[in-house]
């Protein structure tokens, strides 16, 4: 659901000009999404004991981006990259 409504997110660093190109990130973001959903469902299908726990990690990997698409996701990361000595661009962003 987070990534129908927020994907794509933009940064001053890379934005996105066009509608165009606006649509076409998220419908390939939509397409990643069913890529490891249907990852997930054949490896709950298909793979023992250890399946299940691939699907889990994709499981939280889908998760985890999404929350990186949202407002306190994005302060998350920006706290960690000042801790880690992210390196800052010329511009001062």
């Amino acid at each position: 659901l987070a990534v129908l409504i927020l994907a794509p997110v933009d940064s001053p660093a890379k934005p996105i000009r066009t509608a165009v190109h606006r649509r076409r990130l998220k419908m390939l973001a939509i397409v990643a999404v069913l890529a490891v959903a249907a990852a997930q469902a054949a490896l709950l299908a298909a793979a023992g004991p250890s399946g299940k726990e691939l699907a889990a990690a994709a499981g939280f990997g889908l998760l985890w981006q999404s929350f990186i698409l949202t407002s306190a996701g994005h302060a998350v990361m920006h706290a960690a990259d000042r801790i880690l000595g992210g390196r800052r661009s010329e511009k001062g962003v």
